[in-house]
């Protein structure tokens, strides 16, 4: 996800792509994915750790 960001922004703000193994990604469809795997987990409760970025 940390792509996903333009990197040292106080705002959070949305990259239109990102580059991934050498693949151009939209950032819009990758987390509009993420966020249909999560709805498609029909759990009561979802928790997302954060992790070091590199």
């Amino acid at each position: 996800m940390n792509d996903w960001f333009a990197p040292d922004r106080a705002d959070a703000t949305w990259r239109p792509s990102f580059m991934r193994d050498g693949v151009e990604c939209d950032t819009e469809q990758a987390a509009g994915l993420l966020a249909g795997l999560i709805a498609d987990l029909d759990a009561d409760l979802v928790a997302l750790q954060e992790a070091p970025a590199a």
